[in-house]
């Protein structure tokens, strides 16, 4: 298995990024990416995706959350210039506050300037190895219109279960399917698993114990990429 790192609490931006330069075994790593009032876009970690979080974060400028430690996404990217390893964006949609009926063609429009704004940075490193994957199915729109020449992904979730044809498919450890991941493996697809406590790890160890592998289905495995907070962890009990 390949481990992508997830920023958690234990480190600050600097030390995290640092770790990307220097841990061999860290095989990438996932930014949670975010767009704000004045249009600056960010990376985070630890907030919640739940929509009152989300909107105290959109309705502030980067001068009045710079001191939390949340950096920008060109910044982020123009520390780790050069590193050989795979980034990939997460792109979290901005929160329609206003009635549908009221706000639909605002929302249009922020999400088409929000994945321009992304793919401008981006455009500046190429060569780094990014991906850009989002949960959501209207980013995503946006994002092939954009994007046609990045790895485009799917967040999965019980949400967007439909078909959607991209490169690469994240599974959270409640839908993680080691079945479903092999047969998307032998499509070409890219298959990422979300693995962010104790919990998910058991998940995804029972499920190996419980369904054996192949030769074949093995090496797809150690071509899989493990997301996680722990990293560290990750690698010493896996290896």
């Amino acid at each position: 298995m390949k481990i992508i790192a997830n920023k958690n609490n234990l480190y600050n931006s600097t030390h995290f990024l640092n770790r990307l330069h220097s841990e061999d075994y860290i095989n990438g790593a996932v930014f949670n990416v975010f767009m704000i009032k004045d249009g600056t876009i960010i990376i985070f970690n630890e907030v919640s995706s739940n929509n009152s979080n989300l909107t105290n974060l959109q309705a502030k400028t980067y001068a009045q959350i710079q001191a939390e430690d949340i950096m920008t996404l060109d910044d982020a990217l123009f520390y780790i210039n050069g590193i050989q390893k795979k980034v990939i964006l997460n792109l979290i949609p901005v929160v329609q506050s206003l009635p549908i009926h009221q706000a639909m063609e605002e929302y249009q429009r922020k999400n088409e300037i929000y994945i321009k704004s992304v793919n401008d940075i981006i455009q500046k490193y190429p060569s780094l190895d990014i991906y850009v994957a989002s949960i959501s199915n209207k980013l995503i729109y946006h994002m092939k219109n954009h994007m046609k020449d990045r790895k485009l992904g799917l967040v999965v979730s019980p949400e967007n279960m439909g078909y959607e044809d991209l490169d690469f498919y994240i599974f959270t450890s409640i839908l993680y399917d080691i079945k479903v991941c092999l047969e998307q493996s032998e499509r070409k697809k890219e298959i990422m698993i979300y693995v962010s406590s104790s919990n998910d790890l058991n998940t995804i160890y029972q499920s190996l114990q419980n369904n054996p592998l192949n030769s074949t289905q093995t090496e797809i495995l150690d071509e899989m990429y493990f997301i996680t907070y722990y990293p560290e962890l990750l690698f010493k009990l896996f290896k």
